[in-house]
């Protein structure tokens, strides 16, 4: 579905729907200098001139989305929930019981936003988000979409879970097409290795996807959908 400024958006969250209308408004607020950057040169009489484009790495993106996304809530008047950029969440002591403490502190536990109330309070935890580059490895994607569920899950989640996951895939050719994950791909995530398969399988997973929504953005044009409308062609060859 493309989104397109001040409609509603069509997701199957209800009155839930307006936190997507405001993460979304703060997107395409994000320009596509904040995706890619011009390369300059001087010529032969001393002028500057473009000789090509460069993107940006993933956190550029983030930090611009950040401040877009707190602003526009201000603008509503949202006070009563933040948006926080890669804070500690960390699942169940049983799913990470067999691992050694510094292990914890990796990169995983750290999301790249969050909609909630507070760090030490889980009473609205709304909305967790993933942000990848288009070019984006089969092992990374399959981790960040890995990472969304874990986060959506009672079971395995050690806090409140998370209404919503947000896999937010940022590019200047950005589109449903590259969500795509090779037969057999694995990653690792506290430690233990998965399967693209395993994923599809397990039911406490497969219970999140629909309420984890995927978001295209190029810059300009910004196409969404939840995520168990692609999970049966995600490993199919176009």
């Amino acid at each position: 579905m493309i989104y397109n400024p001040f409609p509603e958006v069509n997701l199957p969250f209800g009155k839930d729907n307006k936190w997507f209308v405001y993460l979304f408004e703060a997107l395409i607020r994000v320009d596509r200098s904040f995706i890619e950057y011009e390369i300059q040169d001087v010529d032969d009489v001393g002028a500057l001139k473009i000789i090509g484009t460069n993107t940006h790495l993933e956190r550029v993106f983030a930090y611009e989305l950040y401040r877009q996304w707190m602003n526009y809530l201000e603008e509503k008047g949202i006070r009563n929930l933040v948006v926080n950029g890669e804070i500690g969440k960390y699942l169940k002591d049983e799913f990470a019981r067999d691992f050694e403490h510094d292990e914890k502190k990796g990169r995983d536990n750290f999301p790249d936003l969050v909609l909630h109330k507070s760090q030490g309070n889980d009473d609205n935890q709304i909305m967790v988000c993933e942000i990848k580059r288009e070019d984006v490895n089969n092992a990374d994607l399959l981790l960040d979409l890995y990472k969304l569920s874990c986060y959506l899950s009672e079971q395995i989640f050690w806090k409140k879970p998370f209404k919503y996951g947000v896999f937010i895939l940022e590019g200047k050719t950005a589109s449903l097409s590259k969500l795509k994950i090779k037969p057999g791909t694995t990653t690792k995530f506290k430690g233990r290795e998965i399967t693209i398969e395993e994923f599809m399988d397990k039911k406490e997973l497969r219970s999140t996807f629909q309420n984890i929504v995927c978001v295209f953005y190029d810059g300009t044009n910004l196409n969404y959908g939840t995520f168990d409308n692609y999970v049966d062609t995600i490993t199919k060859e176009d």
